[in-house]
């Protein structure tokens, strides 16, 4: 020992000539380099110490629990109680909360199973303690707790579960237990720049505030409270009827400057479902404050169907309205002073013109802009153009009247469907359109207003055909195939007029049809008709296009109906054929098979059909009925094609279609921009003429036509050309 003390003399006194300082020199405990050396003053140097051993029984009186009993007496076990979270100025929610602290043992590590943590209300004193458990990270104690719902601040702190133990230093928190208050509105609408006049009616007669649905609108989502999160915000806008509700992208939506927080999330209204003509949307939104306390509130968005409605003067509709390539619908008007209209799809009349008592079309031709005519067929007899019946055609984009082409008779109106053809006769150099109708007096007519000379403008012959008023017909190359008072007759244009089809022999049906079709393949024609002597009913026939052999007829009863008109969907890769049956009381709507003229199914007490459905993308039936529940009231119903179950109605403010008119059927075009153009949402508008004289657009959920079906709507096709090599499907 004294050799070690004298070599530790040495060393200092070499240390101190040579004007060093030893590395491990001390003048107290701290200046050593850790807890494990002490300073031996004398020397002035560190050297490491072993504590002393424990001997509980050597001590007395008995140490505290949370000291240890060694050789040399109670000694600390513990050097610091430190807290770990949360973290001192913390804003916590009104959820359960972890705190945690440390217990550190340096020499006599023995942790007691649990701390205590010890809260009170700052302002208000102790609020209790909670039990904190040791975990398996030695010394570290946790615990679970629970703040009252109320904001307020707290003090937090550790302390060893025996009197005298340590204690970690205090933090205070701040409780935010309240969610921000949330108000979500509706913001008032675009003011529209189109003005009509008094015959259009932009607003739903029922509900005149709703909202359509083909527009977008705005929710406003605001909060004055300011420790929202900027990213918390949730939106979802449920529909009416089943389907996914929608959720906004982010770029729908923007922040604004109404609240501290505050979003204006656009809604495009023709998401959701709507299982009815109108309905209330209901948007709900919610926002967190940033310990995560949630607030929401919600808005109604009421939202129509209803696009406008025109009224076009004490008249009626008895034509099916046909539809321009930039979504101009043209119509006429009946009785002696009738019109014919264009008006835009927005609402608004692009021209008119008097023409006189429309019996036929309108029907729009091939081409767009200077390209595409309308044609119509008049009574002109009370009109300024004098001419007792006529067939004229008028450019679809200004209204002028097409070429000088004498297209007029004296025996007979053109009552029978118009069908767009091109043909090349005699020394033409190429088809040129043309425009045929069958009129009373069995007179074949066409009109051939552009590239034509001479005679070839205007052909009519006397062809021994007859037909009612409405007769569909089918056009294919120069063949025209037409529904006539017993049967189904074809002719074909060439040479320099008209002449029976040499291979078609009139199928043996003996009813009047009315309605024409082609089937799935194009080999078949379907036509539908009625008579009603001996006894009221009606059938449907099916045979081929090329010789009018294979006819089969259905029903094989007679039924208290008619059938006026169809179309032809399909279904599992084979044709069906809609069609109303109707009587002066009520009426049903049924599916058959073409492939074998089996009813595949019906719904009964649909509506007295007049007319024929149209199909539209997506398996959607509709109709427009000559009755309905209020005297003058029609209904337009929007029907599954599948099962032929209603998915909407419109029954309190729209007029009834003409109760004899089978070519009054609605037409149907695909949503159109503010420039005609064809917009890409499945969205529709539905034209539904009605005997009051009013056009009347609805909003529907099929853009535009079924493209699949051979046979979509009465004359094949939204312009009305009967003519399979029209186009269906939207731009």
């Amino acid at each position: 020992m004294l050799r070690n003390l004298l070599g530790a003399g040495v060393l200092l006194a070499l240390g101190a000539l040579a004007g060093c300082k030893p590395q491990n020199a001390c003048s107290k405990d701290s200046d050593c380099a850790s807890a494990a050396l002490k300073c031996d003053t004398e020397v002035g140097l560190c050297y490491g110490v072993t504590p002393p051993e424990e001997k509980p029984e050597t001590c007395s009186p008995a140490c505290a629990p949370y000291q240890a009993c060694t050789v040399t007496g109670c000694k600390d076990r513990y050097s610091e109680l430190s807290w770990l979270r949360p973290a001192g100025g913390a804003t916590l929610d009104a959820g359960t909360t972890e705190l945690a602290a440390r217990l550190v043992a340096d020499q006599y590590k023995q942790y007691p199973e649990q701390l205590e943590f010890v809260v009170e209300r700052v302002g208000a004193g102790a609020v209790g303690t909670v039990e904190g458990v040791l975990g398996d990270d030695a010394g570290t104690y946790t615990a679970r707790w629970s703040p009252p719902a109320e904001d307020a601040e707290y003090r937090l702190s550790a302390a060893y579960p025996a009197d005298g133990g340590p204690r970690s230093t205090p933090v205070t928190v701040r409780v935010n237990a309240v969610a921000p208050t949330v108000t979500v509105e509706l913001l008032p609408g675009v003011a529209s720049s189109i003005d009509g006049g008094t015959a259009f009616t932009y607003a739903d007669p029922v509900a005149p505030t709703a909202r359509r649905r083909d527009e977008t609108a705005v929710v406003r989502i605001r909060s004055d409270a300011t420790d929202v999160a900027a990213d918390s915000l949730r939106v979802s806008v449920r529909g009416v009827g089943a389907g996914a509700e929608f959720s906004p992208a982010a770029a729908q939506v923007a922040p604004c400057a109404a609240a501290a927080f505050c979003r204006d999330v656009t809604v495009p209204l023709w998401v959701p479902p709507l299982a009815d003509f109108r309905g209330a949307f209901t948007a709900t939104a919610t926002v967190a404050d940033t310990v995560g306390n949630v607030g929401g509130a919600e808005a109604s968005i009421p939202v129509t169907r209803w696009r406008w409605s025109f009224a076009a003067g004490t008249t009626e509709i008895r034509t099916s309205p046909a539809i321009g390539s930039g979504g101009v619908v043209f119509f006429g008007t009946s009785r002696d002073k009738g019109n014919l209209f264009a008006v835009r799809p927005e609402g608004s009349v692009l021209w008119s013109h008097e023409l006189g008592n429309i019996t036929s079309g309108p029907l729009v031709g091939a081409g767009t802009g200077p390209g595409e005519l309308v044609y119509v067929a008049a009574d002109t007899s009370q009109s300024s153009l004098k001419v007792k019946w006529g067939l004229f055609a008028y450019s679809a984009a200004d209204g002028a009247a097409g070429p000088s082409v004498k297209c007029a008779d004296s025996t007979g109106r053109i009552n029978g469907a118009l069908a767009w053809m091109q043909v090349k006769l005699g020394a033409e150099s190429s088809p040129l359109e043309t425009v045929a109708g069958l009129a009373d007096g069995d007179a074949l007519m066409a009109v051939r207003p552009r590239g034509a000379s001479g005679s070839a403008q205007c052909i009519k012959t006397i062809s021994g055909a007859s037909t009612s008023l409405g007769g569909g017909s089918v056009a294919m190359d120069a063949d025209l195939y037409l529904g006539t008072a017993v049967s189904v007759a074809a002719y074909r244009l060439g040479g320099t007029g008209w002449a029976s089809t040499p291979s078609f022999s009139s199928p043996s049906i003996g009813f009047t049809m009315t309605g024409l079709a082609l089937g799935k393949d194009a080999t078949q024609l379907v036509s539908v008709g009625s008579r009603v002597t001996p006894a009221t009913e009606a059938t449907l026939a099916r045979f081929q296009v090329t010789d009018g052999s294979g006819v089969q007829p259905y029903p094989s009863t007679p039924e208290a109906s008619q059938i006026q008109s169809l179309v032809v969907g399909t279904e599992a890769g084979a044709g069906v054929a809609y069609f109303g049956r109707s009587n002066s009381d009520t009426g049903a709507l049924s599916a058959v098979s073409v492939t074998d003229l089996r009813e595949l199914r019906s719904a009964p007490n649909a509506g007295r059909f007049p007319n024929a459905p149209v199909l539209g993308e997506g398996g959607v039936l509709y109709t427009a009925s000559a009755t309905g529940a209020q005297p003058g009231v029609g209904e337009v119903t929007a029907w599954s094609a599948a099962s032929l179950t209603r998915l909407w109605s419109l029954s309190d403010s729209v007029g009834r279609v003409i109760a004899d008119a089978p070519s009054g059927s609605p037409a149907l075009d695909c949503a159109r921009t503010s420039t005609g153009a064809a917009r890409p949402e499945s969205l529709g508008t539905l034209y539904v003429p009605g005997a009051n004289g009013t056009l009347y657009a609805l909003i529907v959920d099929s853009r535009g036509l079924d493209s699949t079906a051979p046979w979509p709507r009465p004359q094949h096709d939204a312009r009305n050309s009967g003519n399979p090599a029209m186009p269906v499907s939207c731009p």
